[in-house]
């Protein structure tokens, strides 16, 4: 065995330790060479955790390597719970798993604190244990399991080495579960290297398994799965390095990946919800939370973007309750997850044969569509909604919920026009669609005392008011979604001149395809967010205030962050602030502040969990609207058009297909911007690359087939 999984045993060992996610654990004392983040002096912590993931199976790790659980997930259900959450899903877990290490017939468990425990962020993706004994040495590492086919298996891979050179007979224990009567009920399934639950020998490994998955595979089988679950995992993102910025660079992978580790799939491959992050797993689903924490699958996970599609397909409308009347419009925002997310997938994949296969539900995303288009107000042309997620859509027409209406109703004529060859279909969404966002920018956007335009959080055109009633939220139910908008209540009135912090689509707006990410109205609405004249900006937090619940809530950072992609000392220093607010595994938490707390008076598990909302809208922000990397696989067409307030980057196997990669290497030293790009795979493709940095007034395109290379330089016009 330590020939075949050699490499990784070495990788282990000899790969410096991650600078930003680490925790060294020496007796009773823990600290981090990260001396930025706020969580640093949170230990010793009982509710620290990194996560390990396929979405079949999903694992939390202490920071000195004991399993605190592992969960395994079963199918979704509806049911009648808050405004943003109306399906459920099972799950089975099981806690408090470890290790042992043998000293001459003694054992202890392995994350006992009777030596030094390094753990840090293996690629930004692995979590790695080194145990220092007095004379010996341990290293753990923690694997997801996938097949050579990328498939994945309910269950999780402990990798184990020893060194050894004392005269002590050392010995591992993997861990099993106990059987003290015949009643007990455990819902994990150990196997072990050669069969053998003590490890003798210099490396060795276990599998933790749903036992539903039924996974029984040879020893050499096994080896070569181990070898495919570390190629995969560390091949998924590509390696995005930012030299004179790698923590910014480890940030942006590692919120990809907290996203997708947010879904949920049972054991047979079928998506059935989501946790509000990566941690902890809980047994109901916030649908918006989920449509955020999804979308990066659309750039590195496609089989897993088809099976959320198909999964809100099913579960995105709101069933008749006895608290809400449900429906289309209950969420609007909600009922057109679908149809977005499907846009978004064709856009990167041309992937006509899932549409083809899946006629349901092409028909059901044209149906919700078709109904808001018939219930468009008849004089200004917008949708009303009830609520966002958990929160009131504010106003007649809530802002935001106009921007996700139009981004559905554009990507349907998109798919008419590119994917399916139907002009005159294309042509009368594409009509509706510049009607809608023409009325958008009329009736959404308010003017200030100097002129400049920018969104409000909803609007009443009838009667022109910045303002709405109370009292018609004041009944049975619907009152307690005040509790989120205490500081923007006045009197008998609830005041629209404001930011909610969980109001994510007016901050994705470019990334939708709305409107640039330097439109003048964007970046005005943002920067007023973060300003003492937006009542829900908290100075105490530097963030948006989640009313009583929190004096910022995290997606709130995210908007904040967009507000000053113009303007290069702001933008570092709102990347700063995301990352002193990140943990030590790279998670955000939606709730960081108790009400009145600031600084770096943090908290974790703070009523709710991780963030894999932020987690989901960051990433692909910066990828396509800050990195500037956008692939329209419809048109054999990629675009790079980094902002200036990004520096010199390299992202090498850029995912374009499952099958075609890209190695991008941008540079920008003194006005001027370079870039060299190669395409790679196992598919023969050739592209068009554009390539037009911010502050160029015309692009260079050029052809760029695989296995080839091309290079764009040219001084700053």
């Amino acid at each position: 065995m330590k020939e075949e999984l050699g490499f990784i045993f070495e990788t282990g060992w000899q790969t410096k330790k991650n600078q930003f996610y680490n925790v060294t654990t020496n007796n009773d004392s823990q600290i981090t060479t990260n001396q930025k983040s706020y969580y640093g002096h949170l230990f010793p912590a009982t509710d620290f955790s990194v996560e390990v993931s396929n979405q079949k199976m999903q694992a939390s790790i202490s920071e000195k390597g004991l399993i605190k659980a592992i969960s395994f997930f079963r199918d979704a259900y509806f049911t009648e719970d808050k405004p943003g959450t109306w399906v459920s899903n099972g799950f089975v877990q099981e806690a408090n798993i470890s290790t042992e290490i043998e000293v001459n017939g003694h054992a202890t468990p392995l994350d006992k604190e009777d030596h030094q425990i390094e753990y840090d962020l293996l690629f930004k993706l692995i979590p790695r244990f080194i145990h220092r004994y007095s004379d010996f040495t341990v290293l753990q590492l923690f694997l997801p399991i996938y097949l050579e086919s990328g498939e994945s298996v309910s269950g999780l891979i402990e990798l184990c080495a020893i060194r050894n050179d004392s005269s002590k007979d050392v010995k591992l224990i993997f861990p099993k579960c106990y059987h003290l009567k015949y009643s007990d009920r455990h819902n994990v399934e150990f196997n072990y290297a050669n069969n053998q639950r003590v490890m003798d020998d210099q490396a060795g490994w276990a599998t933790l398994t749903d036992p539903n998955a039924a996974f029984n595979v040879t020893d050499e089988e096994m080896n070569k799965i181990i070898i495919s679950s570390y190629n995969y995992l560390i091949g998924k993102y590509g390696q995005l390095e930012i030299p004179t910025n790698p923590e910014l660079a480890t940030l942006i992978t590692r919120k990809a990946a907290n996203a997708l580790n947010s879904i949920s799939e049972s054991t047979n491959g079928k998506v059935v919800g989501a946790n509000w992050g990566s941690s902890p797993v809980v047994d109901r689903t916030w649908l918006r939370d989920m449509f955020y924490a999804s979308l990066p699958a659309i750039y590195f996970d496609h089989e897993l973007a088809k099976k959320v599609i198909l999964w809100f397909v099913q579960y995105e409308i709101k069933p008749k309750g006895g608290k809400f009347n449900g429906g289309i419009q209950h969420s609007v925002e909600n009922s057109l997850n679908s149809a977005i997310l499907l846009t978004l997938y064709l856009t990167e994949t041309n992937d006509v044969e899932f549409l083809k296969q899946n006629l349901q539900m092409w028909e059901h995303i044209l149906y919700v569509v078709n109904y808001l288009i018939a219930r468009r107000d008849s004089k200004f042309g917008l949708i009303k909604s009830q609520w966002i997620s958990d929160g009131i859509a504010l106003g007649e027409f809530h802002t935001g919920t106009q921007i996700t209406f139009w981004t559905a109703v554009n990507g349907i004529g998109k798919i008419y026009r590119e994917v399916l060859n139907q002009p005159d279909e294309a042509k009368r969404y594409e009509e509706i669609a510049d009607e809608l966002k023409k009325q958008i920018l009329e009736y959404c956007l308010i003017e200030n005392n100097q002129g400049r335009k920018r969104f409000i959080e909803g609007v009443n055109p009838e009667n022109g008011e910045l303002a709405t009633d109370l009292k018609q939220y004041q009944t049975d139910i619907v009152d307690q979604g005040l509790d989120f908008l205490t500081r923007v209540i006045k009197e008998d009135k609830i005041t629209l001149e404001f930011h909610d912090g969980e109001e994510s689509d007016t901050t994705l707006a470019p990334f939708y395809g709305f409107n640039d990410v330097l439109e003048g109205y964007y970046l005005e609405t943002l920067q007023f967010a973060s300003s003492s004249d937006n009542p829900t900006y908290s100075k105490l937090s530097k963030g948006i205030s989640w009313g009583d619940q929190s004096e910022a809530t995290f997606p709130g950072y995210i908007t904040l962050l967009m507000g000053t992609v113009n303007d290069h000392s702001k933008f570092m220093e709102k990347i700063d602030i995301l990352e002193k607010l990140t943990d030590l595994d790279g998670s955000w938490w939606w709730w960081p502040y108790e009400v009145g707390s600031s600084g770096d008076n943090v908290m974790r598990f703070n009523h709710c969990g991780k963030c894999g909302w932020s987690d989901g809208s960051f990433s692909v922000l910066m990828i396509k609207n800050v990195l500037g990397i956008e692939f329209d696989a419809q048109k054999d067409l990629l675009k790079i058009r980094p902002l200036t307030v990004i520096p010199s980057f390299n992202w090498n196997d850029f995912p374009l297909t499952d099958n075609l990669k890209v190695n991008l290497s941008y540079q920008s030293e003194s006005g001027q911007q370079k870039l060299i790009a190669n395409l790679h795979g196992a598919e023969q493709r050739k592209v068009t690359l554009e390539f037009k940095p911010q502050g160029w007034s015309t692009g260079i395109s050029k052809d760029l087939a695989s296995d080839t290379k091309v290079r764009f330089e040219k001084e700053r016009n």
